[in-house]
């Protein structure tokens, strides 16, 4: 995952609780696993009028990073001026609290108050990115209470004024921290955004964190269909790009989108500060396991080298001819493919539709967006001779 340019293991993330999570616990939380620390809140007023114990909850140890420094308030000019106060500390990012649920908060208008004027808080992230040169995240609720449920439409408008990733907590203000956390409003978020999504609320132990890994992963784009799957990451214990495969018997107990378990999976693997490399790598590889019969040939596969060989004799091939002839109209078929992350499933549409077009003896153009940027974009004069436009994206883009 990423929040900026700041690289985190899809891990756990210890939620920060004001009164609680101070400095010697979330250090002792990172040396058990949690991938980030974040500071108690702290009030933007405060730091802005010298406040003392403000500027001690802004420290964060070296062993604690990556970590971000949170601010509350309900000021757009007073939050953006504290958050480059913060600065000073050095905090990897700036997390901001709208999702406080405590009377003495929300009474002033600020923490899960904001949940009941998205607009206020569209202003308040605008400020705060406009303000720093550090990425900036949001951290709220389901909503105000069961009439207000609004996490979707807040989490769009945080993301449209320049949000870098959303923790949403499952449970509306009036909830409080009873009963169970909603994870179906924090997958619903994650559906509507392409910027990372961290949930929170009731992971208590190891089974609970390990259900939610395969409720998160269930939102990914890592399990591509056809008993196939892609994970792909970047870390600093890699020192290369590098790509291995393997097949399962037994299948691997998650799903593809399809319903069918995973019984093959390549792993893509990236040094933490390479370039894109390993998402051609993934763009390329999706477009090759479109073929379905050179997928049953790999998992017939009896050895490394005669895997290897049936992917290199598929990359030899040429490529399919595209068909020419127009359609009845005398236009053309257009096409555009986007997913939020930019990955697989755009190349992976357009591969689909163009074989759909080409076994219809029928000319289309796809336009892609995705993680190699745009490629064969529409021009203004095709889209106006176009019998037909196509979109394949997710609800999202």
């Amino acid at each position: 995952m990423k929040i900026g340019t700041i690289s985190i293991p899809r891990t756990s993330a210890l939620a920060p609780m004001a009164g609680v999570a101070d400095r010697a616990f979330r250090e002792l939380c990172r040396d058990y696993g949690s991938a980030v620390s974040v500071g108690e809140m702290v009030s933007a007023k405060g730091l802005c009028y010298g406040d003392r114990k403000s500027g001690e909850l802004l420290v964060l140890g070296e062993a604690e990073r990556p970590g971000a420094v949170q601010l509350f308030g309900d000021d757009p000019d007073i939050l953006a001026e504290a958050a480059r106060r913060a600065l000073a500390w050095r905090p990897d990012w700036i997390d901001l609290n709208m999702g406080c649920p405590a009377p003495k908060i929300t009474g002033s208008g600020a923490g899960s108050a904001l949940m009941k004027d998205p607009e206020k808080a569209g202003r308040i992230v605008r400020a705060v990115a406009d303000a720093v040169p550090l990425p900036v995240t949001v951290k709220f609720r389901k909503g105000w209470d069961a009439a207000h449920v609004n996490a979707v439409e807040f989490a769009r408008i945080c993301e449209a004024n320049g949000a870098a990733a959303l923790t949403v907590h499952g449970r509306t203000r009036e909830q409080m921290y009873q009963p169970g956390a909603d994870w179906d409003i924090i997958r619903a978020v994650k559906a509507a955004v392409a910027i990372p999504v961290i949930g929170n609320g009731d992971v208590t132990d190891a089974e609970a964190f390990a259900a939610d890994v395969q409720k998160r992963e269930a939102l990914g784009a890592t399990r591509i269909g056809g008993g196939l799957a892609i994970p792909h990451a970047k870390s600093k214990a890699v020192r290369e790009v590098a790509l291995a495969a393997l097949t399962l018997d037994p299948p691997l107990g998650c799903t593809t989108p399809d319903g069918e378990p995973v019984r093959m999976m390549f792993l893509i693997a990236a040094p933490d500060g390479a370039n894109d490399l390993h998402v051609q790598v993934l763009a390329e590889l999706a477009k090759l396991l479109m073929d379905k019969a050179l997928c049953a040939k790999l998992m017939q596969a009896q050895t490394p080298q005669a895997f290897y060989d049936l992917i290199a004799a598929q990359e030899r091939r040429a490529p399919e001819p595209q068909a020419t002839a127009p359609s009845a109209a005398g236009g053309r078929l257009l096409a555009v493919t986007a997913c939020p992350s930019g990955l697989a499933h755009t190349y992976l549409a357009a591969e689909a539709l163009q074989k759909a077009a080409r076994s219809r003896g029928l000319d289309l153009k796809v336009e892609t967006n995705g993680a190699m940027g745009v490629e064969h974009p529409l021009t203004s004069e095709e889209i106006a001779n176009a019998d037909c436009i196509l979109v394949a994206a997710d609800r999202s883009v």
